[in-house]
This record gives C-alpha cells, sequence and structure tokens, in this order.
C-alpha cells in the first residue's frame, strides 16, 4: 500500500512540473493551492494538532509542490530563450 501512496506522490510531483512548464504557467498553481486547502481542511475539519510531527510532513508536501511550480516556470523561460536566441541568430544571418 505505501509504494502505491509513493507513485501517486511522485505522479503528483511530475505532473505539478509538467503543468508548470506551460505558457501559461498560473496553471502550476492549482496543485499548491489545492494542497493549502486540503491542509486547512484537515486542521479544521479532523482537528489534527498543530504540532511539529504533523505540520513538518504537511510543509514538506507544500515545499515539493512548490518547487515543482518555480522549476518548471524557470525552464520555460530558459526554453523561450533559447528559442528566441536561436531566431535572433537567423535574422542575423540574413541580413549581412
Amino acid at each position: 500500500m505505501h509504494y502505491i501512496l509513493w507513485a501517486a506522490g511522485i505522479a503528483t510531483l511530475i505532473v505539478q512540473y509538467f503543468i508548470s512548464k506551460q505558457r501559461i504557467t498560473i496553471f502550476g498553481a492549482i496543485l499548491p493551492t489545492a494542497y493549502m486547502i486540503f491542509i486547512i481542511w484537515l486542521v479544521v475539519n479532523w482537528e489534527v494538532p498543530a504540532t511539529t510531527e504533523n505540520i513538518v510532513p504537511l510543509s514538506l508536501g507544500l515545499v515539493l509542490l512548490l518547487s515543482g511550480w518555480i522549476n518548471g516556470k524557470e525552464a520555460y523561460k530558459k526554453k523561450q530563450k533559447k528559442e528566441m536566441d536561436k531566431m535572433k541568430g537567423k535574422d542575423l544571418s540574413y541580413t549581412c
């Protein structure tokens, strides 16, 4: 059962990264926002105590989702810059 949960977590992080690499990078904020809502729902409805042993794993999940979003945005910007440099290189070669 733990393997299924680990696989689901890794799959979620992969999906988060690829969603964040799209042109509209704000879509990458969907999963971290949903996760935050889930954490708040857990604390309010299930009365999960705000102890270190509960907060650290939940915060780690949020940190991983946010880092996937940031890495995806940076990868998109890098790809966009590379394409722009390639287009500028072709423009310069035709004008000379």
